[in-house]
């Protein structure tokens, strides 16, 4: 669609050649964590494997579904394991294709490093998803799903982002519609609702400069200052300085725990596959 090829090419603008890494392990650079419990509902958004639109198995080891992803101009990727206490941190950004992006703002559940890492992937995601939704929803409703009173406006959604895979932010479009219900607000129409979500953000981003802003309308791409593609640059280059960190500490740990502890080793590396 015409949105996606912008905001990618919008990320083509900002990512430059500094951002590519050597593809390890057939493209994919692992880091190894402690398998998390997932409920088995398959209801329960947070087994979805987001990053290739897919249902993940009801499997307490798998952690593919909780995958952040970065996907780089030369293809290579980049895959860490973000642990949250509700959804998953989700980016994949390529030079050609936006599969999706979304972040739910957990990271002061966080702690070190981890949380650091979350911080500046889910402020990329944040800066590149509140400039699609709207619009992208509004376009798909518009294009294929009827919406004739406020109630069908939620259905469309949730209709049109699971029929392109994008199992995170249908969650996330769901959690809204229960809170609302459940603080008994309207549940607004699309114009209306999209209408109301702008006059929020700018008012929010008076508020709060550095709060995170969503969504918005979707900008021209050739109108990106230069201060916002090294904003872009920094953060993203920030995360994954901080992940080779992390993957670093995590081989010491390694090391360390084979030192201690002599032919017990255990493999976790199906854990962390990508599909």
């Amino acid at each position: 669609m015409k949105n996606i090829a912008s905001v990618a090419a919008l990320f083509a603008l900002t990512s430059a050649q500094t951002l590519v890494i050597p593809p390890r392990n057939n493209g994919v650079v692992q880091v190894k964590t402690s398998p998390i419990e997932i409920s088995g509902d398959p209801n329960d958004y947070r087994n979805q494997e987001f990053d290739r639109g897919v249902t993940c198995p009801p499997d307490p080891s798998d952690t593919g579904s909780r995958n952040a992803v970065f996907i780089l101009n030369d293809g290579a990727t980049l895959s860490n394991a973000f642990r949250e206490h509700t959804f998953v941190s989700f980016l994949a950004l390529s030079t050609t294709s936006l599969l999706c992006t979304h972040t739910y703002y957990h990271a002061n559940k966080h702690h070190g490093d981890r949380r650091d890492v979350h911080c500046a992937a889910a402020e990329i995601a944040s800066i590149l998803e509140r400039n699609i939704l709207c619009e992208v929803v509004r376009q798909q409703i518009e294009d294929e799903v009827p919406v004739k009173e406020p109630g069908d406006f939620w259905s469309a959604v949730v209709t049109a982002l699971r029929a392109r895979g994008y199992y995170r932010t249908t969650g996330e479009v769901q959690y809204i519609l229960n809170d609302s219900r459940n603080k008994g607000w309207a549940i607004p129409d699309a114009q209306k609702y999209i209408s109301i979500v702008k006059r929020k953000t700018a008012e929010q981003a008076k508020r709060e400069s550095n709060a995170p802003v969503y969504p918005a309308q979707v900008p021209d791409p050739m109108q990106i200052t230069t201060l916002q593609a090294q904003n872009l640059q920094r953060m993203a280059q920030q995360a994954l300085e901080l992940v080779g960190a992390q993957e670093a500490q995590s081989a010491g740990n390694a090391v360390e725990n084979n030192e201690d502890a002599p032919g017990e080793t255990e493999d976790h590396s199906n854990s962390m596959a990508m599909r």
